[in-house]
């Protein structure tokens, strides 16, 4: 990500010079008026995160142990409606899998795969690949290219777009499973940090996420890279897989409650935290 001035930045999907939006403990946000993209300024991150089985494990060990599973039902129905029986599917940043698992059990005769930096274990159903994506030479093309909270880590996003086109059959489907930072989820936090209270604006905007994706700024970023939107699947966070704030059983559960609370009132404003778009590549 290319710096201009002091406070000033280029936004990664429309390359727009932007100003600092708001500084908090570990990283430095910045907004684009252009597109609506909020994005972290990589430089301004002291201690940066590794991919690595402690981040799985430990770090974020409630995302992989509590999978979402609502989500994966969607995605599945979607499948049986618009791709073949037989069809194949690539899972980047698959973590330990369990998408693909999920799938497996779905359908008997599609070709799995899936690729991060968590070594899993051989499995007969699917093949587990270890390590950078743009590294690896025994990928292929799919029909169904997807990546399940994986983006918003991604520094340059419009290389990873054009990975995932490069890596999608044509008339095949890439789908990218993020955060939707205009839901009221995000909208809360930003006004909290306004009166000072910023716990949890410091949490939903942690350093390993560097862009921050409304529902406009991830279409733009599509549409930059040609590709046509299908369909669009608003959802929310497994609430048991978020890494609450605190490790105080009782403290914890004040905010699960709190988190519940905000889950409703997104329901009703039909704007929740969690989006999936689906495009056709037409390539």
């Amino acid at each position: 990500m290319k710096k201009v001035k002091k406070n000033k930045i280029i936004c990664p999907i429309c390359s727009r010079t932007t100003k600092l939006n708001v500084k908090l403990t570990a990283v430095s946000l910045y907004f684009c008026n252009k597109c609506s993209h909020r994005f972290t300024d990589p430089k301004s991150i002291i201690y940066t995160e590794e991919y690595k089985n402690k981040y799985f494990l430990e770090a974020h060990s409630n995302w992989f142990k509590y999978p979402d599973f609502k989500l994966y039902n969607s995605l599945k129905n979607l499948f049986k409606k618009k791709i073949s029986k037989n069809f194949s599917i690539l899972d980047i940043g698959c973590g330990n899998g369990n998408f693909l698992k999920y799938l497996s059990k779905e359908f008997k005769e599609i070709n799995l795969t899936g690729i991060d930096h968590y070594k899993n274990k051989k499995n007969k159903r699917i093949n587990f690949l270890y390590g950078d994506i743009d590294k690896n030479k025994k990928l292929k093309k799919y029909d169904v290219v997807i990546s399940i909270a994986v983006i918003e880590h991604i520094e340059d996003v419009n290389k990873f777009i054009k990975l995932q086109k490069k890596l999608c059959k044509k008339n095949g489907f890439i789908i990218n499973v993020t955060i939707n930072e205009s839901s009221f989820l995000y909208r809360a936090s930003r006004i909290l940090n306004f009166f000072s209270i910023s716990t949890p604006i410091e949490k939903l905007y942690d350093k390993h996420h560097l862009n921050h994706f409304s529902v406009d700024s991830l279409t733009n970023l599509y549409k930059k890279n040609k590709l046509n939107r299908i369909t669009l699947e608003l959802s929310q966070f497994n609430l048991d897989a978020l890494t609450l704030p605190s490790k105080n059983f009782f403290i914890k559960n004040i905010y699960k409650m709190l988190v519940f609370f905000i889950y409703k009132i997104e329901k009703i404003l039909k704007n929740t935290n969690q989006q999936a778009i689906i495009f056709e590549n037409q390539k």
